[in-house]
């Protein structure tokens, strides 16, 4: 009834909201309460929206014309889970469009005509992005690239770099390999 005490707000549950507690609602706005479960609150305010953040921890080396899969091995934010061996697989209930932008230096000394950062979508190359750069010593030159995409259930994104100097160039690590993914519908 709702002169009883449960519904005075006197007393605070002291803890965080979780998925199994339960909450009154006028069901269809009709007078009628009805229990629901705190975890029905997701899908109607979209709090399960997908955010990732990784980032390389170390070096890759990237072969002369062919494209490498970047090991993002340290995943800072991945509020759904979705991103595992360097690869970002959406399941049923993360469907959407996404924004990915995904960014990757080269340090090298040799010449290298173009670097590229590269997204692919289930295998097949969706963006990229390619810069000229010049020779130095320990010359450092980024490359970035992104886009929006659509992502169903089994849907996966790898991230490539590549070059075309010559000799060996290696992708660096640390913050400034790094790919950001954002669920925006």
């Amino acid at each position: 009834k709702l002169a009883t005490a449960v519904l005075t707000g006197a007393t605070d549950i002291g803890a965080a909201i979780v998925d199994a507690d339960l909450l009154l609602i006028d069901d269809g706005a009709g007078g009628t309460l009805r229990k629901t479960a705190a975890s029905r609150l997701k899908t109607y305010i979209a709090l399960s929206q997908a955010v990732v953040y990784a980032q390389s921890t170390n070096s890759t080396t990237c072969a002369n014309n062919t494209a490498t899969k970047i090991e993002l091995a340290s995943d800072i934010i991945d509020t759904a889970s979705l991103m595992a061996s360097s690869r970002f697989t959406v399941t049923a209930a993360y469907e959407g469009k996404y924004f990915v932008l995904f960014q990757m230096s080269f340090n090298h000394t040799a010449l290298a005509k173009r670097i590229s950062a590269a997204i692919r979508k289930n295998g097949s190359e969706i963006q990229y992005a390619d810069i000229h750069s010049s020779k130095g010593s320990n010359h450092t030159a980024m490359s970035r690239t992104s886009i929006v995409v659509d992502m169903e259930a089994d849907d996966y994104l790898e991230f490539f770099g590549k070059h075309d100097g010559g000799a060996d160039k290696t992708s660096n690590g640390g913050t400034a390999t790094n790919v950001q993914i954002f669920k925006i519908n």
